[in-house]
Formats: C-alpha cells, structure tokens, sequence
C-alpha cells in the first residue's frame, strides 16, 4: 500500500479548563487506482489517542484510522529543529565577533607598538630642540586611530553580552522539562480511491497539557456608581506542539475519556470508626459549547485632565473586539476574533472575552474593635447574563490600581462584595469610656462591666453609609453569663456576638456609637478571654 505525507497545519483550537482539541487541515493527491494509507505525522505524545476524529471532502473514502506512537532517535519536531538552527546561527555570529576582536585587538596593539617606537626618536629630538608643536599632528593622528579601535572593541563587548544572552536562552528551552521527547504520535488513515484525484482531510484531536482561565479587571467608576469589567482568557500549554496564528475558543466544558452515571455504595453504621470501601465514581462527560447573552461594551471614562482630557472626549473610543458566544447544553464557548498563536512553553497568552458594566452599591466599612482602618467597599450584580468563572481580579479606584483579588465563580443576577482600598478620610476612634469588676461573695456572682465609645467622623466632601462591626462576649461554659448588651445608637447582635450599625453620615458629621456590657461569674469559676 502506498503511504503519502499530508502536511496539515493547526487552523483551529479549542481550549478547555484543562485539555484543548486540535483541528489540523490539508490536502494530499491521491493515485487513482489502488487504496493508500495517509499519514499525519510530528504530533504529540500527549495526545489522546480515543479522541482522534478525521474527515474530509472530495473524492475517495476513509476506510480506517490507526494512531500510533512513532519513535525517533532524535527530536525531528519543528521546534526542536527550529532551536537547533537558531543555536547554530547564533554560534557562527559568536565565531565572527570573536574574530572581529582578534583584527581590532591586532590593530590596537600595532598602533600602541609603533607609538612605543616612535617615541625614542623624538625623545631624542626634542633634546637636540626639536620644537613640541612638530610633533603634534603624528600624536594625534595615532590617538585618533586608537580611539576608533577602542570604541569599536568596546561595541563588540556588547554584542557578544547579546549573543551570549541569546544562546543561554536557546540551551534553557532545549533543557526545558516542557521540551517534546523524540518519540512523537502519528494517524494513518487509510484512504480508497474515488472520483477525484485530490482529497482534503480535518484531523481533530485532544491534547493534555492545555488550559485557560478567567482574569478580569474591575474598575469602579465614583460618578456612575457602576464597575467597568474587562473580561479575559489566560491562555497556556505545554502539549509538545507549537499553535501558530489560528482561531482560538475557549471553553467552559470539561471534556474526559470515560463517562459514568455516580454509582454509590452502601452508606453502612457500625459501632466502630467508619470504613469506607471505595467511595463514589464519579466522571464527567464530554459537553458542547453552552450558551450566555452577549453583553454590550461599554466606553471606559475618560482620564486625566486640561487638553489631553478635551481631546480624548472629542475622539471616538478605542473599540475592543469581544468574543462571539456559541450556543450549548451545558458549556459556553467564547470565540476570540483574531488569530491567536500559543507556543508549548507554558507562558500565558491574554485574549479579550467581553467587557461590560455592572451596578454597584458603594458604602463603607470598619472594625475599630480590629483596626481603626476604614474601608471602601462595592458589592457589585452581575447583571451581564454571563456566568463569571473564578479566576484573579485587579482592582481599580477610577485611575488607582488598589490590588488584586480571588473572584469566585459568579453566576447571572448574584452578587459580591468587593474591597477597593482604604480610605483615610474617614476617621475611626475606639476607647474604654468605663470598666467595673467586683468579686463574688457568698452566694453571689461576681460582675464585671465595661463600655466602649466609637467615634466615626465623614471628611470625605461627600455623605456616605458606613457599616461599624464591633464585638459583643459570648459565654462557652455555665458559670459565665452574658447579662447585658446595650448599645447606643441602636444596632443589631447576632448569636456570636458581632455587633452591626449601619450609619449615614453628611460631609463634616461625626457620630458616637456606645456599646455596654455586663457579666456574671459564679463563685468558682475562674474568667477568662475577658479583653478590654
């Protein structure tokens, strides 16, 4: 049987959570009277041999697939060729430096020789009076001959630190853990002889070593009260094979090589320590491309000031190209509209997914029992239709960048509270106004009391709503009982004790929160965690 080589490029590739599929396209001629076997080859080891797929359009059949692991002496990959050139090349500009510096250092050393030389005679000129301006223009003339050598010297210096630096990175990828091993997988497909005389195959395949995840950036905007998200992929892999520029998705399913319905074991009691034999088998099954409402952009606010601010406003906004959303059961599948090359060393590769605006309720929020920090806090809906997954958030205050957090995952119409900094021009002041303690007598507890005073003051220019938590005992054992717990003005206590005001405050006011407590201690019970 006759074997062909197709040559089939990446065209296309689908990243999930932590595979992709690959679709590569080609087209190879075929004789005209007997079947022949089609072989893609230079994949990698990583590829899932269960999840090859072929098809193809014009004439002759497909009759049989077989995927198989070729194995090679040496790394016959393109990268690895690509590397090895690259080392070679950069050898032979070290090799012409270097003989650079031998001619120039041949040249200086002629120039410092003759100068040596000449020195004598004119020594002995200038004792016979000889006048110094005659020998002026030699001087010189031999000076700026060095001087041109020298600088030329010291410019191959710097471009052997290149060359070096270059060839130190080219043996680091080479040397890489991430670099394919020789051994490489290769599909054969066999092919029956049709109508026409070409044929064009699509080989798709999944590869381990492939993931993305979600990034954002949250900017709060004071006038609108909204955040502006910019939504991205973080895209990365190792799979032993380059993607060059292609049409990249990504998507939220989780494709796996085995598929099962949850069996469960018996749920058994003994008087024992439980056993557990086994445990549930769970595996998840390949799902398509789910579906999420597209959300509209939105112009980011202008920064800055003076003329640099009334020429942005004049000017039309830079647009961002989102991604398509395509439709399915359980997955969403983001399409990036431009090409998208990710090379197998594991560095991240940034596409833009979407970016919208959320509304956001803005308050405050402090511990002074903690910290007399106050907080600017944004709990944010997400009211794009999209489900957010979890990935890293960089927070912004208008222009401020204020850090980066955990966004966890975040379905349509959910909310979640964001912290964006400190903010010190609300002033936060927490003091002991009042303790007493006495000590128990025959049957009788002893009490011991304490009060606290908060001082909240807004200098903000703007009124704002501030949430102040403080602390209330909670008692663990009989002998200690919580009486009392007042405060002024009136707030909120739940069970473990956390005491909650919610304060509205105008530019200028300042507010007093009182928190009183009082305790019994039966006679032989020892106190403790009491804090003032």
């Amino acid at each position: 049987m006759t074997t062909l080589s197709l040559q089939a490029p990446v065209v296309a590739v689908t990243v999930y959570p932590g595979q992709a599929r690959v679709t590569r396209r080609g087209q190879v001629a075929l004789p005209s009277d007997e079947p022949c076997e089609v072989l893609l080859g230079d994949l990698p080891l990583s590829l899932i041999h269960e999840s090859v797929r072929v098809s193809g359009r014009g004439g002759g059949a497909i009759s049989g697939i077989d995927v198989r692991v070729a194995h090679h002496a040496v790394d016959n990959s393109a990268r690895n060729k690509a590397l090895l050139d690259e080392r070679q090349r950069l050898a032979v500009e070290a090799q012409h430096v270097a003989d650079q510096r031998r001619a120039l250092d041949l040249r200086a050393g002629m120039f410092e020789s003759v100068a040596e030389a000449a020195a004598r005679p004119y020594a002995r000129q200038f004792a016979s009076g000889m006048a110094p301006a005659e020998l002026g223009p030699v001087a010189e003339n031999l000076a700026a001959q060095l001087a041109e050598v020298l600088a030329s010297r010291r410019t191959l210096l710097d471009e052997e630190k290149r060359i070096s630096d270059e060839q130190a990175r080219v043996d680091r990828e080479l040397n890489s853990p991430l670099t394919p091993t020789p051994d490489r997988t290769e599909v054969a497909v066999a092919v029956q002889p049709g109508a026409h005389d070409e044929i064009e195959l699509e080989v798709s395949y999944l590869v381990e070593g492939a993931s993305w995840d979600p990034r954002y950036d949250l900017r709060l905007d004071d006038e609108s009260k909204q955040v502006s998200v910019t939504w991205f992929g973080m895209v990365r892999q190792h799979s032993g094979e380059d993607w060059p520029e292609c049409q990249v998705r990504l998507s939220t399913a989780r494709p796996t090589a085995a598929i099962a319905i949850p069996d469960l074991d018996p749920w058994f009691l003994t008087d024992a320590t439980p056993q557990y034999s086994g445990g549930p088998r769970l595996a998840y099954g390949a799902a398509f491309d789910e579906a999420a409402p597209r959300a509209m952009a939105a112009p980011m606010p202008a920064a800055g000031g003076g003329p640099a601010r009334a020429r942005a406003e004049m000017a039309e906004p830079v647009r961002h190209v989102e991604a398509e959303v395509e439709a399915g059961v359980t997955a969403a599948t983001y399409v990036i509209q431009h090409p998208v090359a990710v090379p197998s060393d594991g560095s991240d590769h940034q596409a833009l997914i979407s970016e919208f605006r959320l509304p956001a309720e803005v308050d405050h929020v402090t511990a002074p029992v903690r910290s007399d920090d106050v907080f600017l806090r944004a709990t944010v809906t997400n009211s794009s239709g999209h489900t957010l997954g979890a990935g890293k958030a960089s927070l912004f205050h208008g222009t401020e960048f204020v850090g980066v957090t955990d966004l966890e995952s975040l379905a349509p119409n959910e909310k979640v509270e964001l912290a964006l900094g400190l903010d010190d021009r609300i002033r936060v002041k927490r003091e002991l106004t009042g303790r007493h303690a006495d000590k128990a007598i025959l049957g009788s507890a002893a009490r011991h009391e304490g009060r606290w005073r908060t001082t909240v003051g807004n200098y903000s220019g703007a009124p704002i709503r501030i949430t102040v938590i403080d602390q209330a005992p909670v008692s663990q054992v009989p002998g200690i009982t919580v009486r009392d717990v007042r405060t002024t003005p009136s707030a909120t206590v739940d069970d473990l004790g956390e005491v909650t005001w919610k304060l509205t405050l105008a530019d200028g006011e300042q507010a007093d929160l009182d928190l009183a407590v009082r305790i019994e201690v039966a006679r032989g019970t020892v106190l403790g965690g009491w804090r003032e």
